[in-house]
Formats: C-alpha cells, sequence, structure tokens
C-alpha cells in the first residue's frame, strides 16, 4: 500500500469509517492498552487521502495569514485547528452538492485535515510572530532606522525546519505523554469535540460554519477599510498623500496628564498608545476576559508613566563605552 489511502467511496467503507459510539472525554481516559482496542482502527479505514492533505494545506495556507496577522496584533497565535474543521466540513458539504465530491469526507479524514491545517498555523506562528521581529527591532539602527529584514529564503528554510522538528519529535512524545501518561492535549480535544459535534449534529453545525463564515468576511473587511492607503487625500504643503478609508485608531487616552520630559510634553498617542479600531483585538478582549485586559491596561500605564521617563532621559552605552543610543 502507497503513502496516501484511497477515499471511501462504497456504503461499506463509509460505515467502517462512521464516528465511534464514545466521546473525547471518555477517550482521554483510556489506557494506551484499550484505546488500541476500542478506538484505533488502523489502516483499514481510510485517514490520510488525497483530499484530507490537499483541503488541509489549503486551509493552511489561508489560515496561517490569518494566524500571522493576530500574532502580530495581539501578541499570540492561534492553532487555527477547530476553525479548519468547520470550514473543512462546510466547503466538502458544498462541493457534494455541487456534484463536485462523490462521497462526504469522513470524520478521521477531517481530523487529519485539521492536523495538516494547524501545523501550518503553529509553525508561521511561534517564531514569525516573535523571534523574527525581535530580530528586526534589534537590527534599528541610526543608519538603518526601519531596520534590516532577514531573506525570504532564511525564513522558510527556518520554518520547514521547525516543522521537521516538530513532527519528528511528535513521534515518540505523542505515545509517552498522551498515550501512557495520558496528558491532556487542549487543542486537540477540543478539536476532537468540535469533529464530534459536526458529524453528530450536521445541520446545527452548518448554521455555525454559515455564522463564522460570515464573521470571517466581515473581519477581513475591517483591515481593508482600515490599513489599506486606497484614497488620496492632500496633505502638508499642498502634497498629496495616501491615507485610509477610515482612521485605523482614536486619542481617546490624551486626556490623561501629559508628561514632561526634557523639556518636552509627551501625550499618551506618542508612546502610540491608542484604541484600535480592529475587530481582532476586541476579540483578543473578549477571549482573555475584563480582568486579564484591565490589568494590561494597568501594565501599560505602569509602562508609560515609570519606565518610559527614565527610558527617553537615559543613553544605552555598549561595553565599550560608547554611546550606542541615546533617546534625546
Amino acid at each position: 500500500m502507497g503513502l496516501l489511502q484511497r477515499p471511501p467511496v462504497t456504503e461499506e467503507e463509509l460505515a467502517a469509517a462512521r464516528p465511534l459510539d464514545i466521546g473525547p472525554d471518555e477517550v482521554l481516559e483510556l489506557s494506551e492498552e484499550e484505546w488500541y482496542a476500542r478506538v484505533y482502527r488502523g489502516e483499514h479505514v481510510p485517514q490520510l487521502t488525497w483530499r484530507a492533505i490537499v483541503m488541509g494545506s489549503v486551509l493552511g495556507f489561508f489560515l496561517s495569514f490569518t494566524n500571522l496577522y493576530i500574532g502580530l496584533k495581539t501578541g499570540w497565535h492561534l492553532g487555527v485547528a477547530i476553525t479548519a474543521c468547520i470550514l473543512s466540513f462546510t466547503l466538502w458539504s458544498f462541493f457534494q452538492r455541487a456534484g463536485l465530491a462523490r462521497s462526504p469526507m469522513t470524520i478521521l479524514e477531517n481530523n487529519c485535515m485539521q492536523s495538516t491545517a494547524s501545523s501550518a498555523g503553529y509553525s508561521t506562528g511561534g517564531t514569525l510572530v516573535s523571534a523574527f521581529p525581535a530580530l528586526l527591532l534589534l537590527s534599528v539602527s541610526p543608519s538603518s532606522p526601519e531596520g534590516v529584514n532577514l531573506s525570504a529564503w532564511i525564513i522558510g528554510a527556518w520554518t520547514f525546519a521547525v516543522a521537521v522538528l516538530g513532527a519528528v519529535l511528535a513521534i515518540p512524545l505523542k505515545r509517552s505523554m498522551i498515550n501512557q501518561e495520558r496528558l491532556k492535549f487542549p487543542s486537540g480535544t477540543a478539536a476532537a469535540v468540535t469533529l464530534q459535534s459536526l458529524y453528530s449534529q450536521g445541520a446545527e453545525a452548518l448554521v455555525k460554519a454559515r455564522a463564522l463564515l460570515w464573521a470571517g468576511l466581515v473581519g477581513m473587511m475591517v483591515p481593508l477599510l482600515k490599513d489599506l492607503q486606497l484614497r488620496q487625500v492632500v496633505g502638508e504643503g499642498g502634497k498629496l498623500v495616501r491615507d485610509t478609508l477610515l482612521p485605523a485608531t482614536s486619542k481617546i487616552f490624551d486626556w490623561l496628564p501629559s508628561l514632561s520630559i526634557a523639556g518636552k510634553s509627551w501625550k499618551l498617542s506618542d508612546f502610540n498608545m491608542k484604541l484600535d479600531h480592529g475587530i481582532a483585538l476586541t476579540a483578543a478582549g473578549a477571549i482573555v476576559g475584563i480582568r486579564m485586559t484591565s490589568w494590561m491596561m494597568v501594565g501599560a500605564l505602569v509602562l508609560v508613566f515609570g519606565v518610559t521617563p527614565l527610558a527617553l532621559t537615559s543613553e544605552w552605552v555598549s561595553p565599550a563605552g560608547r554611546a550606542v543610543f541615546a533617546a534625546t
């Protein structure tokens, strides 16, 4: 048998690939021997099929862009597994109704698909929203005020190496940490619950999927309106400059006391402390909750009023004793 399996087509093959009458919560409590006896279906039920790989690759490709956007905006990245499950189920149901697919994608194929899609989300979320932006900031200098970007080949090679390393380590660690020690993997458990719900309550799942698609379309339009400079306006000196259709931020914190540092008055908006009009940050605040959001706000105020004055009146001196950076 080759690497890829043939998708199920006949009624017998589809029946063999139906969801088991056992929930993800119960599976978490099974020992490795019980899991092999009651859950594992081996090579007799198709999982690694060409359509699962293609669907997961396409969804992972597009969702990785959203992951990078969210990561650079909020500071954390998402696995995109649950979103990929819902979108895949919806899209494949549409393909089947349109006559483009011969048979439904089974729950095991969809699980393979979400693993493919979420791998794109994880591989582009960790270092690309943390390490590489930090390296870019460290490369800022008077001669290069915007920093020096790494080559696309270096970033691509690093992402590929991280993906290969993760796949190789996952094989031994999965059996040790999940099968034997039975540690709970939150995103994998959430994906399993989502798939179980999709295949047991198909009509309700389609309604949720349509709501997700509409929310995604609205969320996609907001950055286009507030971030892309699509219109021309008259700037200083009568020059034509490009601007966004909607303002990206509001200076709602400028009512707070200004800072007087080195004879200059600084408003909070000068430190980029503004209200972002994007939906992403609103959703991020809803996820972390009002308490965590409030403490993040307190931390930002401490940085502005406590740390920033010291930073703006200090010098960064190299080990050789040379002043590398003077803020004022």
